[in-house]
């Protein structure tokens, strides 16, 4: 089956690394000033999927991905009959936390993309302005 559980499990993990790393790499390129790391459309996007993950995470919509998966695995969790690289992803991806310890991770990391976008909009600006 070319689309089947692992797979899922794949683009999820792919999915979480972009959230995670791009924020690392647009803090880090705040840092070092790289101008690549201010591309509207990258941060837009990186914006976007934090905030559906924290929308989703506080008004109790299970995650779609996750879903999925457990239905191409013809289980009621995504834990059910799950591959060796599965399992490997799923600790990485933060499946296996308690819903409140999930909606505590996603709420404080959401909370520092905004201060970064807080910041790049207001005060990196204006320093970057104020040193030309």
């Amino acid at each position: 089956m070319p689309f089947g559980p692992d797979f899922v499990t794949v683009i999820h993990s792919v999915f979480v690394a972009f959230v995670i790393f791009g924020f690392a790499l647009v803090v880090t390129g705040d840092l070092l000033r790289w101008r690549w790391t201010d591309n509207l459309y990258f941060r837009a996007i990186h914006f976007l999927a934090i905030g559906f993950v924290t929308l989703r995470t506080w008004i109790a919509v299970p995650c779609p991905l996750t879903v999925l998966e457990a239905h191409l695995r013809n289980g009621s969790q995504a834990g059910a009959g799950e591959s060796p690289l599965a399992r490997i992803l799923h600790r990485c991806s933060f499946i296996g936390m308690s819903d409140r310890e999930f909606k505590i991770v996603v709420t404080t990391f959401a909370a520092m993309v905004v201060l970064e976008v807080l910041w790049t909009l207001i005060w990196k600006r204006r320093y970057d302005s104020a040193s030309r």
